[in-house]
């Protein structure tokens, strides 16, 4: 032998192992389980927003995963989801961070030195501990005590009668007390106020991160001595950074010591493996293919590779159900997110979108409002809102209208209740004239398709009344909602309908989306709204397939949806000249 390489497997070898592997084929044999799984195995997991996918894919291959908190029999499924029933193996909610996964398996044992705080809102009662559980807060302190005690009761139980305790890390930054409490998200951004003297943001290192889930670990044995653990590192980037670096930077940090941290105990502890679900996202090969278009969200496609190789490393036969049957069969509801994360609620706190109250103009709609923000932003028009939801949820009326105060409650993800929490002070302010643009109740690529269908279908005429009489009644609790701010003091209500894109289509699709917008613009304005009709906009400066020919969609297609940065800069500048006319 002239070294120890001619030894290796081919496995151990980039060209062999890696290089020209086709996605299939990709690291075959990256992972073998450390422990013997069946399908009789008994799993809990636990961790960050990832960690909800291994329970769905468990439970939707016909493996033995504990549900230890099951919600009351009066509660629908939709309603037990809000609750944060059936997301990990008990109510826990997303834990981002060691620290805070020590101080549950603490507090649930009795032994933690330092209690969990309540917040009240709004003559609410919010548990710190996982803010978001319940979203509508407790009736009172005592209930949420309970309610508190009942999840240690469960995770003790849980621990005791399972095998395999799985557990994602998420992230090195976090926020603690100067009592040394950990927060699950940082006062201020979802429940509280923030205190500088008392609130300390904390970046964990290698060596506390090590040392707390050791001791963790080892007081999971303490309750059940024949437990085994599977960790991993969740591939999902920081949806933002408190350390002074560039948030990418923050993130390769904060994903390198979770790494190395659980590397070490995979290789030191032999009741410890290491499942590299990390490696199988982020891997250089896969050039970022099973991220969605944010960089930031894992695909669906993205999961199901994954756990096939979790598949194959413990003997299954890796031809899986799909992710979505995986998810159908441990979530009756089909409009409920995929995953529940409540670190997203960061991405509403950027400084120059929080500060709604010195501003008189809000953006409510979809992605297109989205993209109209930032070009107002870049123009120097500060705003409140932008897209607060999905143009789908929009067009299928994913959203309560509410008496309260709120104008509406959305129901797409907790992001969405973010966006609109956030900009909810703007309609509060004494601050007038307020402007508000809108395109609720256009979506026109959501819309056009079922509309001219069903008088297709049903042998309708398309005509202007018959148009006007089904838009008003398919849009009724978009109009419900426009109608409540439009009737606000001081308020002045702009429409702006979406991108013309269809113009580079042929014939009859063409035309369809035209009459819309063009009898869309009619009803609005008889509703009386002001109108801006995007698409006479861009036939008067003259139509060019360059506005909509440099902006990709996620396949490498022209994302013939939204259009192009020069579109938006065109619409965001004739937004700003009625604007200054108002």
């Amino acid at each position: 032998m002239k070294n120890p390489y001619q030894q290796q497997p081919a496995r151990s070898f980039w060209r062999q192992a890696v290089q020209g592997k086709e996605t299939d084929g990709f690291f075959k044999d990256l992972w073998v389980s450390k422990f013997p799984i069946s399908k009789q195995t008994k799993f809990v997991t636990f961790g960050s927003c990832f960690a909800q996918h291994f329970s769905k894919w468990l439970v939707g291959n016909g493996f033995s995963w504990i549900d230890g908190e099951t919600p009351p029999e009066v509660l629908t499924s939709d309603a037990a989801l809000e609750q944060g029933y059936g997301i990990f193996s008990v109510r826990t909610g997303n834990i981002y961070t060691v620290a805070i996964l020590k101080q549950w398996i603490e507090l649930a044992l009795g032994t933690a030195t330092v209690q969990p705080e309540i917040a009240v809102k709004e003559g609410a009662f919010f548990d710190t501990l996982r803010p978001l559980i319940s979203k509508s807060g407790f009736s009172s302190e005592s209930a949420l005590i309970s309610a508190r005690a009942m999840t240690y009761s469960s995770l003790l139980k849980a621990i005791r009668h399972s095998d395999i305790f799985v557990f994602t890390l998420g992230l090195t930054e976090g926020w603690e007390s100067q009592s040394g409490y950990a927060y699950a998200m940082c006062p201020g951004t979802e429940l509280g106020g923030f205190e500088p003297g008392n609130h300390l943001f904390k970046n964990y290192s290698y060596d506390s991160i090590l040392k707390d889930l050791n001791i963790t670990l080892d007081l999971i044995k303490q309750i059940n001595p024949k437990m085994r653990f599977i960790l991993t590192v969740s591939p999902v980037p920081l949806t933002a950074s408190a350390s002074a670096e560039h948030v990418l930077s923050a993130t390769v940090y904060s994903k390198s010591v979770l790494r190395a941290v659980a590397g070490f105990l995979h290789q030191t502890r032999e009741d410890v493996d290491y499942f590299p679900s990390y490696e199988l996202i982020t891997s250089p090969p896969l050039r970022g293919a099973y991220f969605e278009t944010n960089m930031r969200t894992v695909r669906p496609e993205g999961v199901q590779f994954v756990m096939q190789h979790f598949s194959r490393g413990i003997g299954e036969i890796p031809h899986l159900s799909s992710v979505s049957r995986a998810q159908s069969a441990h979530n009756e509801s089909a409009e409920s997110p995929d995953v529940f994360c409540d670190d997203i609620l960061l991405d509403t706190w950027h400084a120059d979108r929080s500060d709604v109250v010195n501003t008189h103009i809000c953006l409510l709609g979809d992605s297109h409002l989205g993209k109209i923000s930032k070009h107002l932003h870049s123009l120097g028009i500060h705003h409140a809102g932008g897209m607060i939801m999905n143009g789908s949820s929009w067009a299928d009326n994913l959203f309560h209208l509410d008496e309260s105060g709120d104008l509406f409650v959305p129901l797409e993800d907790a992001g969405a209740r973010a966006r609109w929490q956030a900009s909810l002070p703007f309609f509060r302010t004494d601050k007038n004239p307020k402007i508000v643009i809108s395109n609720i109740g256009i979506q026109s690529h959501r819309n056009v398709k079922p509309i001219f269908e069903h008088f297709i279908k049903n042998g309708i005429e398309i005509n202007f009344e018959n148009f006007s009489q089904y838009f008003i009644e398919k849009n009724s609790k978009q109009i419900q909602l426009l109608n409540k701010i439009k009737v606000m003091p001081e308020v002045q209500l702009i429409v702006i309908t979406d991108p013309p894109t269809q113009d580079l289509l042929a014939g009859n699709a063409m035309d369809l989306f035209i009459l819309y917008d063009n009898w869309s613009e009619v009803i609005f304005d008889y509703l009386g709204y002001r109108v801006l009709n995007a698409r006479k906009v861009i036939h008067r400066i003259g139509f060019d397939a360059s506005f909509y020919s440099n902006e990709k969609s996620e396949n490498g297609n022209v994302d013939w949806y939204h259009g192009s940065d020069a579109y938006y800069e065109v619409i965001s500048n004739e937004l700003v000249d009625i604007i200054k006319n108002i």
